[in-house]
């Protein structure tokens, strides 16, 4: 008795265990193309992205000093800006939203050539201070405040409230998913030890002249041409896209072989529970009962299995889901279809399985043999 209790349960607990594994699998692999698709580069795809690594941080040039080598460049280098990004949550009142989190400075609306809708943008003092001050898109404005001014509101990201002293006019599409802090503040909350990620902004038509001239400083500068990355906006996108995609081809796989397993598994868990149910059909059959009394008591009772399993297994994965994209720092996101279909699929599985053991009793009484069934 307490073996049978104990695979009983067990294979409840791996059977709800799969459902969540599925819904966390495609949600989460929906949270990775949600990031993906989001506008984190610049609007002007002639600009560059230097990124310092973690090695190079010992010796990683500043701020100022690439600043005068950009001046001492400026027939061919425009200017050299903070350029962090990340992915973070924004919170106002009973409303969370998922933007990208651009950590830059007072030049970055005169380079980028960007229009204000409201408010303003960073100043000096905003940088040198580290103000709890934020710029947000538009399209994270009205998300956050549909009837009302965004401007001066307090919003929430992490443990802390920041003010919004200003929001992007609509035609800044390129940002609208978008919310700036002073790169000094950004590095505070997501604890960036250093200043390490830049926007290059060259002349036009010069973007390989500035490429070439940069590289050579920074490889004089560093002794080490791997301690730094210089990409353009292609080469990015170029390089992130087969990391996504391995990402994905990860989960997708843990995803089908925990559908593999949920079927199994719930065919098994069935055959344990009619198995042991063996005993009262028999002396129901025994007694009297039309053999169809029994068909549906068993389809019916297959039923109420899927739909405890579904249930307990989309409460699991919405938790699991909950947990990964907060570890991933990746937006939450269920994915809606997949919510669907484990609603109905797990029950209508359920009930096919209920018809096959069913129909497997049903022939064993007429054979006389239920109790060996």
């Amino acid at each position: 008795m307490i073996f049978y209790k104990g695979k009983f349960i067990c294979f409840g607990l791996l059977i709800s265990l799969c459902i969540a594994l599925v819904l966390t699998g495609f949600s989460t692999m929906k949270s990775f193309q949600k990031q993906a698709a989001a506008p984190l580069l610049s609007t002007n795809i002639n600009q560059l992205y230097l990124n310092f690594h973690t090695s190079a941080y010992e010796t990683t040039p500043n701020l100022d000093t690439l600043k005068q080598f950009a001046a001492s460049n400026s027939d061919v280098i425009k200017g050299i800006l903070p350029y962090l990004t990340t992915n973070t949550d924004l919170r106002q009142n009973k409303t969370r939203v998922s933007a990208n989190a651009v950590g830059t400075n007072d030049e970055f609306i005169n380079y980028e050539n960007l229009s204000l809708k409201e408010g303003r943008f960073f100043r000096h003092f905003d940088i040198e201070d580290g103000k709890k001050v934020i710029v947000l898109g538009s399209q994270i404005a009205e998300k956050l405040f549909p009837h009302d001014t965004a401007l001066g509101q307090l919003i929430s990201c992490g443990t802390e409230n920041y003010k919004v002293i200003g929001t992007l006019s609509e035609e800044e599409i390129g940002y609208q998913n978008a919310v700036f802090f002073p790169h000094t503040t950004h590095r505070q909350i997501f604890q960036t030890p250093v200043l390490n990620q830049f926007l290059v902004i060259p002349e036009s038509g010069k973007e390989a002249q500035t490429k070439s001239i940069l590289q050579s400083y920074l490889t004089d500068e560093l002794k080490d041409v791997t301690r730094f990355s210089l990409y353009t906006q292609s080469n990015l996108i170029s390089k992130t896209n087969p990391i996504t995609a391995s990402c994905l081809w990860i989960i997708w796989l843990g995803t089908i072989l925990s559908l593999f397993l949920l079927g199994l598994l719930l065919f098994w868990h069935l055959w344990i529970y009619f198995k042991r149910m063996n005993k009262e059909w028999a002396l129901r059959f025994n007694a009297g009962a039309h053999p169809l009394q029994i068909f549906w008591q068993i389809v019916i009772e297959s039923k109420y299995h899927g739909v405890f399993f579904m249930l307990t297994g989309i409460i699991l994965g919405t938790v699991m889901t909950i947990l990964t994209v907060f570890f991933l720092n990746l937006p939450f996101t269920l994915s809606f279809l997949a919510l669907l279909c484990l609603f109905l699929g797990i029950p209508t599985l359920s009930v096919i399985y209920g018809f096959y053991f069913a129909i497997k009793a049903i022939k064993k009484e007429m054979q006389g043999g239920i109790n060996k069934y």
